[in-house]
């Protein structure tokens, strides 16, 4: 089975191909804020590089969020794109869900955290069988403390200032995977269909009805509604 992965729910820029179980091609770049002029151009060039052409695909998979209103919304459109062109499956996990899996395996819960801005944050819990505990949510530090215990591995994409923020909070020791393991990567999200081992099909009504999960409101429907 052939895999293609995208993910550009935050400012990495990241495609993953696999092919029969493994990831035979993987592109992640930092700082790339342009997803709309890069994504296909990579996707193609990346596909070439590796003799495989667009009807080799039998399934894609997205990072649907929480993350990046338009770096989300690209990766989708262009994943369903792609699905509905081909009529191969699409699969939508969560971003949260992903760099939760980055830094499996483990014998402890796993909390998933992504910077919301504002002072708050995208949090979601997971078991160490990566089951989850605490669905995504958008939340104060404070409280995604109050979800946690020592033992539990703290994952994400989040910034310095979050972890020492997080350290404050807290009143014991806390236990971050490695800066490395907070990278988002499509890698993942293949790493999880292979995981879940299910027999995807093509459906076009489930696949069109398939949203980004924002979790809050943009800035422009935000000051919209305040009108």
């Amino acid at each position: 089975m052939n895999i293609l992965a995208f993910d550009t729910a935050t400012n990495y820029e990241s495609i993953a191909l696999a092919k029969n179980g493994t990831i035979v091609a993987e592109i992640t770049k930092a700082n790339t804020r342009d997803h709309s002029k890069n994504l296909l151009p990579n996707t193609n060039k990346m596909l070439e590089n590796t003799d495989t052409d667009m009807t080799d695909l039998d399934v894609i998979t997205v990072a649907i969020g929480p993350g990046s209103f338009t770096g989300i919304r690209i990766s989708l459109s262009t994943a369903k794109g792609i699905s509905f062109g081909l009529k191969i499956p699409l699969l939508a996990l969560s971003s949260l869900e992903s760099l939760a899996n980055n830094a499996m395996p483990i014998n402890h819960q796993v909390a998933s955290i992504m910077d919301a801005g504002r002072g708050e944050i995208y949090f979601s819990l997971y078991s160490f069988e990566l089951q989850q505990i605490v669905e995504p949510n958008l939340t104060t530090i404070k409280q995604a403390v109050e979800n946690i215990d020592e033992k539990t591995l703290i994952a994400g994409y989040f910034s310095d200032k979050t972890e020492k923020r997080l350290e404050t909070e807290a009143n014991f020791s806390l236990n971050f995977c490695t800066k490395e393991d907070r990278i988002p990567k499509a890698a993942s999200l293949i790493d999880l269909i292979t995981k879940k081992k299910t027999n995807y099909k093509y459906k076009f009504k489930e696949i069109s009805n398939i949203k980004p999960l924002y979790l809050r409101r943009s800035a422009a429907e935000e000051k919209f509604n305040k009108k």
